[in-house]
């Protein structure tokens, strides 16, 4: 059986039929700065994670390549730098393993810091360009710029010295 107080209450001056045009604007307002906020916030997670990709990407670089070379150049007894040259592009770095003869060239190749011994060719920077080597007695300096393909705007310029066992 039905309450007739009940009844009379939903039936009188005060019973609701909908949603007033102030609630549909009020829980718009609220939605639509919830929207704005989420959208920036991707926004700034997709920027932070291409940046942080840039930036490994050339530290990854900068450190093999600097690890090949260093090696490479401590081991050298010779090369084709010139003592006193300065501003040569590419340089080979020679040495005897053990009684096999090793020679390594560094090159750019199409934008690549390329390593070349033997028939072998690797990569040790993609990105790379300005490369340059000089030499004194057996300091042998190393110079070159390593961009970031994912964010263009960010690069590395890598200048060591290393000394060679030969001279």
């Amino acid at each position: 059986m039905r309450n007739p107080i009940r009844a009379k209450a939903l039936t009188g001056k005060n019973a609701q039929r909908g949603t007033s045009l102030w609630e549909i604007m009020v829980a718009t307002a609220v939605g639509g700065a919830l929207g704005v906020i989420i959208v920036g916030s991707l926004f700034q997670l997709i920027k932070t994670a291409s940046d942080g990709r840039g930036q490994a990407d050339v530290t990854t670089y900068v450190l093999t390549s600097n690890r090949w070379m260093t090696r490479d150049i401590r081991m050298a007894a010779t090369t084709d730098l010139p003592d006193g040259g300065f501003g040569i592009t590419s340089a080979r770095f020679d040495w005897d393993d053990s009684g096999t003869p090793v020679s390594c060239l560094y090159d750019l190749t199409g934008g690549s810091l390329t390593r070349t011994c033997g028939p072998d060719t690797v990569v040790v920077a993609r990105g790379a360009s300005g490369l340059t080597f000089a030499r004194t007695g057996s300091l042998v300096t190393a110079e070159f710029t390593v961009t970031s393909a994912a964010r263009p705007d960010y690069s590395e310029t890598v200048e060591f010295n290393v000394a060679m066992r030969g001279g």
